[in-house]
């Protein structure tokens, strides 16, 4: 209740993950949200495919990528 921000970051796509069941949760409690960050899986449909840390890196849900996005907000 007292956070500036909530970052939520899952390897699942944006409707039914964490992030949206999270929302649906507080906001059925009341609670206030602040500044909302919610990381995703992008679509499955790449041009190529490879390792769990490709397929992060194409997302933008490695690490460097989540914290350039959170310095930017």
């Amino acid at each position: 209740r007292t956070s500036s921000a909530l970052c939520v970051a899952e390897e699942h796509v944006q409707r039914g993950g964490f992030g949206s069941e999270l929302l649906l949760h507080l906001a059925g409690h009341r609670v206030s949200v602040p500044p909302f960050h919610h990381f995703y899986a992008q679509a499955h449909h790449f041009e190529r495919y490879g390792s769990q840390g490709f397929l992060r890196r194409q997302s933008k849900l490695d690490v460097e990528s989540v914290l350039a996005a959170l310095e930017q907000a």
